[in-house]
């Protein structure tokens, strides 16, 4: 009976554990979404003489995403 109680309160707190864990996982994907779009909003690309034809097209294609 003990040893039955037991292997259900060690289930219980690895549950417990999957669900803590399930969420830190959650929180970190959606706090490094929204810093992905805060870097995209302050993205300032650089243009100057040095540019070349490939890496204005390269600049295009990476805003169109």
């Amino acid at each position: 009976m003990i040893a039955m109680h037991k292997h259900e309160l060690k289930k219980k707190n690895n549950m417990d554990n999957l669900r803590f864990l399930a969420k830190q996982i959650q929180t970190d994907r959606e706090r490094k979404s929204h810093s992905h779009q805060v870097e995209r909003l302050y993205y300032k690309p650089h243009f100057g003489p040095e540019e070349t034809d490939m890496q204005l097209d390269m600049e295009d294609d990476r805003s169109l995403q």
